[in-house]
């Protein structure tokens, strides 16, 4: 609150006193204005963690976590972009002018560069593998896990994945570094890719539990009996994701992100957060993100 009381003293203050210097002291409170005061939320559409259209829309764990953030950063103004892609969330966030950010995202800290990183939002079961029944026959899986690096390399077998999507730091790495070409595609709703999956568009594709958990719902009962997945060989040692509130580094953001931290710790917000995630996870694992996010 205290944003709202110095500021207009200060604008009133500088208004009524006439020197040469004033026109620089104004320039100077625009921007102190824009920087501090304004937040600029980014979220892309993949339900249930943000929902931008439909008769849903808005009623995901990841907007509502946003909504009380932004009842609690009551001192700032607060602007909702549409749906980004990745690589355009990735832009925003990494750029040093006005303040950009996004309530949740998953992956590792520092995994974007120039930003800084909340402490855990929350925590989820990471990535695995969509694909197909018929597909399954061609799979050499060990205790229903294959390696993502060995798939890749199967030049009979067409992945696919979001360009710019977060899917866990082993994951990620594997990405990043082999030559495999997968499909890539710039939009992340998982229905679309979905129906490209079994329209044999390719024949796997990256997801996490809580995607296919929603959105196997808007398929029909024919589709769905054609869906498998695989859980990841190199997830093993790290089966769950954190997912955290990034800002870009420009000036106030810092002081953002230690709000943000701050608002985090009401238990008010916590037990809500826990109760819309757990909706969308499967009944074994209840109890241990239950605990997890707990912690």
């Amino acid at each position: 609150m205290k944003d709202r009381v110095i500021i207009p003293v200060l604008r009133d203050f500088l208004l009524s006193y006439n020197n040469p210097m004033k026109k620089t002291l104004m320039a100077l409170l625009v921007c102190m204005t824009t920087y501090s005061q304004t937040i600029n939320w980014l979220n892309f559409n993949y339900p249930p963690i943000y929902i931008t259209s439909g008769p849903n829309k808005g009623l995901g764990f990841g907007d509502k976590h946003q909504n009380m953030l932004e009842d609690c950063l009551e001192q700032y103004t607060h602007k909702k972009a549409q749906a980004l892609s990745f690589a355009r969330i990735r832009a925003f966030l990494e750029s040093k002018k006005g303040n950009h950010c996004i309530a949740a995202l998953g992956g590792f800290p520092n995994e974007i560069s120039n930003s800084f990183y909340s402490s855990t939002v929350f925590t989820i079961p990471t990535s695995f593998i969509v694909t197909r029944r018929d597909v399954l026959k061609k799979l050499k899986l060990e205790n229903d896990a294959i390696s993502l690096s060995q798939l890749m390399n199967n030049k009979e077998l067409k992945g696919a994945h979001v360009k710019g999507g977060t899917y866990g730091e082993a994951v990620s790495r594997i990405l990043n570094t082999s030559q495999s070409q997968l499909l890539m595609k710039t939009d992340p709703d998982p229905i679309k890719f979905y129906k490209m999956l079994l329209r044999k568009r390719f024949d796997y594709a990256l997801d996490y539990p809580i995607g296919l958990m929603y959105n196997i719902r808007a398929l029909t009962q024919e589709q769905r009996e054609k869906i498998a997945f695989v859980l990841i060989k190199e997830n093993q040692q790290t089966p769950y994701i954190n997912a955290y509130a990034i800002c870009n580094k420009a000036p106030g953001s810092e002081r953002i992100i230690n709000r943000i931290n701050q608002c985090m710790k009401r238990e008010v917000h916590n037990e809500k957060l826990r109760g819309e995630i757990l909706k969308y996870i499967p009944d074994q694992m209840k109890e241990t993100i239950d605990k997890i996010n707990r912690l």
